[in-house]
């Protein structure tokens, strides 16, 4: 009987730092790419695959219950956040991919804040690899919630929005910085074009 490559390995508690994570996302967006997410399940030969890719990358022994574990606990995290700004009646947030903050408009975040005082904390707070955690995990929230709930626009987004509406390339850049500086007014704007 083949060896599992888990089965060698002594469980160990790991301390996930930031380039650990995206080392992992990496290779978890590696094995989606590649189809090797089944129904949105991971099989046991991309874990597999992962935890080798890991221990090449980080010359760290993980085993599949450690990525399994850090999965769940950056989905948490992605969901909460995730499922937040996408609340009923909330519009005009966007991720800034320089800054790692979910940014809006000073009104935006007062009507947020005053519906859903949880959502205080995400208005400084960086959120490290959203897009990629969105690629990864935003299909499974968006069947769990089952909804057409406003949510983050994303920088490509907006730049294919604003494509799409005819303008001369000289406007796109133009109009591209500022929703980007003004991330409020990304949904008013590129409503139509990007839902």
């Amino acid at each position: 009987m083949a060896k599992n490559v888990n089965d060698s390995v002594k469980e160990e508690r790991i301390q996930w730092n930031g380039r650990m994570d995206a080392v992992f996302i990496e290779a978890m967006r590696k094995e989606r790419d590649d189809g090797n997410r089944v129904g949105g399940t991971l099989t046991s030969l991309t874990y597999s695959n992962m935890v080798n890719y890991l221990r090449e990358h980080l010359q760290r022994k993980f085993t599949k219950e450690h990525l399994t574990n850090r999965q769940k606990a950056l989905k948490l995290h992605f969901s909460q956040c995730y499922d937040l700004f996408r609340g009923f009646m909330f519009s005009g947030f966007a991720w800034n991919s320089e800054t790692s903050l979910i940014e809006a408009e000073e009104e935006v975040w007062e009507t947020l804040i005053k519906e859903k005082p949880e959502a205080a904390k995400w208005k400084n707070k960086q959120i490290y690899h959203y897009e990629d955690l969105s690629y990864l995990f935003a299909e499974d929230r968006a069947k769990v919630m089952k909804s057409s709930h406003p949510h983050v626009y994303f920088e490509e987004e907006i730049y294919i929005g604003l494509e799409s509406m005819d303008l001369a390339p000289n406007e796109i850049r133009k109009a591209y910085l500022y929703l980007v500086e003004h991330p409020g007014k990304a949904r008013a704007l590129c409503l139509d074009v990007l839902t």
